[in-house]
């Protein structure tokens, strides 16, 4: 049996010496050839929570204890993330299927703006939105309180977006929670 087994080694061994070898003693110099790498795989981008979007029909200071707690339906009213404004809205018109949200820094000030990323059919969606919607308010709503509540000058076809508002790093920051994980 041990004599089988050294057999069977020095088998492999030959083997493994003659397909390194050979090529040396026959000149050939080129890069053994090697397995193709994997394809890289489509990757679909990433989803975050859909986010509603709803033109305000009106907008005045909330005061103390007057706003709702966020509703699971669509809500006609609807407190900012700070409370201190209360909206009224107008019935849904559009979800937007986001891909992502980060915080960035105003290359002008030391503001920060926040941009959100759409899929494409939700961009033409809110390009048309946007220009049926020219100089009226709208809000950006997210488990039923108001994210944003943007003036729309100019109708928006672009696969992105952002919201300015003289944001803090720290409310940038809270704004792309809520954008991308709710309350």
């Amino acid at each position: 049996m041990a004599v089988l087994a050294a057999v069977g080694i020095v088998a492999m061994l030959a083997t493994t010496l003659a397909g390194v070898l050979a090529p040396l003693l026959s000149g050939d110099t080129r890069p053994a050839a090697r397995p193709p790498a994997a394809l890289p795989r489509s990757v679909p981008p990433p989803t975050i929570a859909s986010m509603s979007v709803r033109p305000v029909a009106e907008v005045r200071p909330a005061m103390p204890g007057e706003c709702p707690p966020p509703a699971p339906l669509p809500p006609d009213l609807a407190c900012d993330m700070a409370n201190a404004q209360l909206y009224r809205l107008l019935p849904p018109t559009e979800t937007l299927q986001l891909t992502a949200a980060q915080s960035v820094k105003s290359p002008t000030d030391d503001t920060h703006l926040v941009q959100i990323a759409m899929e494409p059919g939700s961009s033409v969606a809110f390009g048309r939105f946007t220009a049926e919607n020219l100089n009226r308010q709208i809000a950006f709503l997210r488990d039923g309180i108001v994210v944003s509540a943007p003036m729309i000058t100019a109708p928006l076809n672009t696969p992105s977006l952002q919201l300015s508002g003289d944001f803090t790093g720290e409310e940038a920051d809270a704004i792309v929670a809520m954008v991308r994980n709710g309350r």
